[in-house]
C-alpha cells in the first residue's frame, strides 16, 4: 500500500511539471525503472525517459531538440530525486546494438503526458526489435546477470548483501521479468498502456507451481526489505550494512532491534528467500539454452537417487558441473531417496576425489541434495552468525572450507600447501571440514563438543568408521590450534606440551593444521591475515619438533622461555653486547629484523614503571599495532620484544616508519616525550579515520586463568574481550602497572572488530593474582576503561 502511495505521487508530480512547464506536443514524458514497475519508495530516484522525435537533417536546436534540452534544464531544477535521460525515438532504437544495457532499461518505459503517437511508435520500434533479435537480447540478460553476479559478489550468502545487485536480489527478478516479455512479445500492446505488473509475469514463468509461489513470495520479502532500509536509513540505501541489519529486522516486525535473534531469524530468510530467486533465474537460463555454452551434464536420464549420486560423481571425476536443469526432475519427484548404502558410498568416493570436490558440493547444495544425503547439514542452510567475523552463512562457509583445500593443494605454494600435500589420506579432512560446524543450531556455544559426539554416527552411515578417531578428533578440537596460536605463549613448553599431548601424532598435527587455517580462510577476509598465517605455521612446526623429539630434556633446552637468544632474530653476541650497553648507561638499544608479514621489535633499556604501556603508545605513534609482546628482565634490563605490523596494511613496517619510532622511543627513554600527549595525539588521529564507532555484540569481559610455566614459575593470564578501537593497549597495560602488576607476556589478538589481549602477570613479588577481592578489583578497572574508550 505505502509502494501504491508512492507510486501515485510520483506520476502526479510528473503531470504537474509536465503542466507547469507547458505543454510540447514534440515530446513525450515516460517514466522506467521502480516507478514503472510499481516499486517506488520515499528515497527512491525517479527515472525518466524524455522522448523526442529526430527527423533526418534536423540540427541542434529546431524544435524537437530544443524543446528537449528546455524540458531537460526544466526537470533537472525543477525535480527533486529524478535521473532524467533525454532520447529520440532513433536513439533508444539504436540502442539494442550499442548499449544492450540501456536497451533493457528502457523496456518498462511507461506513458506519463505527451506525444501519444511517438510512444506508441518507440513501442512498436521496440516490440519489433525484441521479436527480431530475441535471442541476441537474451543471451545478452544472461551475460549482464553474470557480470551483476560477479561485481556483486559470488555467492548469495554475504554478510552485507546488495538488496537489489546481489544474486538472487532484486535485479535478478527484474532480468526474470525482462526475459518473460520479450519471450511473449507478439501478445504485447503497443498502445500507451503500462505492460504487464511484475507479479503477473511471474505467476506466468515456466517454473513447478511451488516454486512460483515461492518466487512470489521472495519478491514481496525483497520489497519490503528495501522499503524498511530506506525508511531506516533516511535515504537511498541498497546495501543491508550489518549495522543496519537490525534496525531493518525490526522494522518488518522481527522482534526489538536489540534482539540477536530476531535479526539472524531475518536474515536467515533473507537468504532463503535469494535462493529460491537465484535458483529459479538459473532454471529458467538453461531452459533457453543460454547455459549451454558451458559443458555441462543434464542428468535427463536420472531416474532414482542411485543415478543422480553417479552424476555427482561423474561431474566430480570429469570436472563438468551438472546442469541446474536436474531440479526439474527433483522438483517432478520429491520421495526420490538418498539414504541408500550405494548412495552413501558414492558420495564417499567424491570426497576421496583429488580435485572439484568443493563445485561438486556447491551444485549438490544448491539442489537441495546434499541435506538429503546428509539430513545434519540441512540445519547449517541459511545458518547466520550476527557478527561481522562471520563473513558468510554457515553452509556457505563450510563449503568454502573445503574451497581453500582444493586452492592450496593444486596450487599452493605457501607453508599451508606444502603440509597439505603430505597428507596421504585427505578424506578425514573433508568429513572433518564437512562436520566441523554441524552443531552449532543445536548448541551454539558447545559446537565443537556437541558435534565431535554426532561424528559416529554419520561415518556409520557412510561406512568411514576407519577413520572416526581421526574426525573425531578434529571436529571437537577445531577451535584448540587458534586458541594456542592467537591466545597463549605456545613457545613455553608449559602450553606446547599439552597441545602435542592431545595431537598425538604427526599426521593429526597436519590435518589440524590445515583445518585450522581453512576454517579461518573462510571467516571474514580480514581474520586470516598473513602474520596470523605465520603463527599458525610457527606453531605448526614447533609441535611437530616436538612430537618427533625423543629426549624431554632437549625439548625444554629448545624451546624454554621466549624471549633468549635462540627465540629472537638476533645474533648471540648482539644480543649480549646490548644488554651490556644498557648497563654501562646507554638510553636504549632496538634491533628491528624485518619478516614477510611482520617486524620483530627487541628493545633494551632500564626498567620503569608502566613501560610496557609507554611502549604501546610509542608503536601507536609510529601507526604499528602490536601483535606479539614478551618481556624480559637481566640484572635491572628489561629486554622486550615484540612482534608488529603496520596498521592500515597489516604487514611489516616501513623503513621510515622504523626510523620513526626507534626516534619516538629514545625520546621517550630520555624522558623528553609526554607519554600521555603522544597517545592522545595518536588516537584523535586514527579516531577521525575509523569509519564507525565499535560494533555492538563484540564480547567485554575479563576472565582470569592460572599457569605454572615451564620453568615451575605461577603466573595469572588475565584475559580481556573488548570491542577492538586504537590505543587499547595503552590504556589497559597502563591499568595493569597501575594495580601493581608486571606483564610478562602479552598476546593481542584481533578478530576483525573485538580483540582478545591476553597478558600474563605476577606481582611485584613475583606471585600470581590470586586473591578474589582483588580480580574483582582489577576487572572493573578495566571494563571500566573499556567502557570509557568505546563510547568516545
Amino acid at each position: 500500500m505505502q509502494r501504491e502511495k508512492e507510486n501515485m505521487a510520483v506520476m502526479d508530480d510528473m503531470h504537474a511539471l509536465w503542466k507547469k512547464f507547458g505543454v510540447k506536443n514534440s515530446l513525450c514524458l515516460c517514466v522506467s525503472g521502480s516507478v514503472a514497475r510499481g516499486e517506488q519508495t520515499a528515497h527512491s530516484d525517479t527515472d525518466i525517459l524524455l522522448l523526442y522525435q529526430e527527423t533526418e537533417g534536423m540540427e541542434e536546436g529546431t524544435t524537437a531538440t530544443g524543446d528537449a534540452d528546455e524540458m531537460l534544464r526544466y526537470l533537472h531544477r525543477e525535480g527533486s530525486h529524478i535521473s532524467v535521460i533525454s532520447r529520440s525515438l532513433q536513439d533508444c532504437l539504436d540502442m539494442m546494438d550499442e548499449d544492450v544495457r540501456s536497451w533493457v532499461s528502457q523496456m518498462d518505459a511507461t506513458y506519463v503526458e505527451g506525444n501519444r503517437e511517438l510512444f506508441a511508435d518507440f513501442r512498436r520500434g521496440m516490440c519489433l526489435q525484441a521479436k527480431t533479435h530475441r535471442m541476441q537480447l537474451l543471451e545478452a540478460l544472461f551475460t549482464l546477470a553474470m557480470e551483476r553476479h560477479g561485481q556483486y559478489g559470488e555467492t548469495l550468502a554475504l554478510l552485507e548483501p546488495n538488496i537489489k545487485n546481489s544474486a538472487g536480489a532484486l535485479r535478478d527478478i527484474h532480468t526474470i521479468y525482462y526475459m518473460s516479455l520479450l519471450m511473449g512479445s507478439e501478445q504485447l500492446d503497443c498502445e500507451p498502456v503500462p505492460w504487464p505488473e511484475v507479479r503477473s509475469i511471474l505467476r506466468t514463468v515456466q517454473l513447478q507451481e511451488l516454486r512460483r509461489e515461492q518466487l512470489l513470495e521472495a519478491y514481496d520479502f525483497l520489497l519490503r526489505t528495501r522499503q524498511a532500509m530506506h525508511d531506516c536509513s533516511g535515504h537511498l540505501h541498497d546495501t543491508l550494512d550489518f549495522d543496519l541489519q537490525r534496525e531493518v529486522a525490526a522494522e518488518m516486525g522481527y522482534g526489538d532491534a536489540s534482539e540477536k535473534k530476531g535479526v539472524e531469524a531475518f536474515m536467515r530468510h533473507y537468504y532463503r528467500h535469494a535462493h529460491t530467486v537465484h535458483v529459479a533465474l538459473q532454471l529458467l537460463f538453461s531452459d533457453l539454452g543460454l547455459t549451454t555454452r558451458l559443458e555441462m551434464l543434464s542428468g535427463s536420464n536420472t531416474t532414482t537417487g542411485e543415478d543422480v549420486m553417479e552424476l555427482f560423481l561423474q561431474s566430480c571425476r570429469e570436472k563438468i558441473p551438472v546442469s541446474i536443469g536436474l531440479v526439474r526432475r527433483l522438483d517432478g519427484d520429491a520421495e526420490l531417496r538418498f539414504d541408500s548404502a550405494q548412495c552413501r558410498a558414492m558420495f564417499d568416493e567424491i570426497l576421496r576425489q583429488p580435485a572439484y570436490v568443493y563445485a561438486t558440493l556447491s551444485r549438490m547444495h544448491e539442489m537441495r541434495i546434499l541435506g538429503r544425503l546428509l539430513p545434519e547439514f540441512r540445519a547449517l542452510s541459511q545458518y547466520f552468525q550476527h557478527n561481522i567475523y562471520h563473513f558468510f552463512t554457515a553452509d556457505e562457509h563450510t563449503l568454502r572450507c573445503l574451497r581453500s583445500v582444493e586452492e592450496w593443494r593444486e596450487r599452493g605454494d605457501e607453508h599451508v600447501a606444502v603440509v597439505l600435500r603430505e597428507i596421504e589420506d585427505i578424506s578425514p579432512l573433508r568429513y572433518a571440514l564437512l562436520l566441523h560446524d554441524i552443531a552449532k543450531p543445536i548448541d551454539l556455544k558447545r559446537h565443537e563438543i556437541v558435534g565431535a559426539d554426532m561424528c559416529d554416527d554419520i561415518l556409520r552411515r557412510f561406512n568411514r568408521m576407519d577413520i572416526a578417531d581421526d574426525v573425531r578428533f578434529l571436529v571437537h578440537d577445531h577451535l584448540r590450534m587458534e586458541q594456542l596460536a592467537f591466545r597463549r605463549n605456545f613457545r613455553d613448553l608449559a602450553a606446547l606440551q599439552p597441545f602435542t599431548e592431545r595431537v598425538e601424532n604427526l599426521n593429526r598435527l597436519r590435518l589440524l593444521y590445515v583445518l585450522t587455517c581453512a576454517d579461518m580462510s573462510a571467516l571474514n577476509p580480514g581474520v586470516l591475515t598473513e602474520w596470523k598465517k605465520d603463527l599458525l605455521a610457527e606453531l605448526y612446526e614447533a609441535a611437530k619438533h616436538h612430537l618427533l623429539q625423543d629426549d624431554s630434556t632437549e625439548q625444554i633446552s629448545i624451546r624454554e622461555g621466549f624471549i633468549v637468544e635462540e627465540a629472537t632474530s638476533m645474533e648471540h653476541h648482539q644480543f649480549n653486547t646490548s644488554v651490556d650497553d644498557i648497563l654501562d648507561g646507554e638510553l636504549m638499544r632496538m634491533s628491528v629484523t624485518h619478516h614477510r608479514s611482520y617486524s620483530e621489535v627487541t628493545i633494551f633499556c632500564v626498567d620503569r614503571p608502566k613501560l610496557l604501556s609507554q611502549l604501546s603508545a610509542a608503536f601507536f605513534a609510529a601507526d604499528a599495532s602490536i601483535v606479539d609482546a614478551a618481556i624480559e628482565t637481566r640484572n635491572d634490563v628489561v629486554i622486550d620484544m615484540f612482534r608488529v605490523v603496520d596498521i592500515i596494511s597489516g604487514n611489516n613496517l616501513g623503513r621510515e616508519q622504523t626510523r620513526e619510532l626507534r626516534d619516538i622511543i629514545r625520546s621517550m627513554c630520555a624522558g623528553e616525550c609526554d607519554v600521555e600527549q603522544l597517545y592522545t595525539r595518536s588516537r584523535r588521529k586514527w579516531i577521525r579515520r575509523l569509519r564507525k564507532m565499535p560494533r555492538e555484540n563484540i564480547k567485554t569481559a575479563v576472565e582470569y586463568i592460572p599457569h605454572t610455566a615451564a620453568d615451575g614459575a605461577r603466573q595469572t593470564i588475565v584475559e580481556v574481550y573488548a570491542p577492538d578501537t586504537f590505543g587499547l593497549l595503552y590504556r589497559l597495560a597502563g591499568e595493569l602497572s597501575e594495580f601493581g602488576l608486571n606483564v610478562v607476556f602479552a598476546k593481542i589478538a584481533t578478530r576483525v572488530d573485538g580483540v582478545v589481549d591476553s597478558f600474563y602477570v605476577v606481582d611485584s613479588a613475583g606471585n600470581p593474582l590470586d586473591d578474589e577481592v582483588r580480580k574483582q578489583d582489577l576487572r572493573s578497572r578495566l571494563l571500566r576503561q573499556i567502557n570509557e574508550m568505546t563510547q568516545q
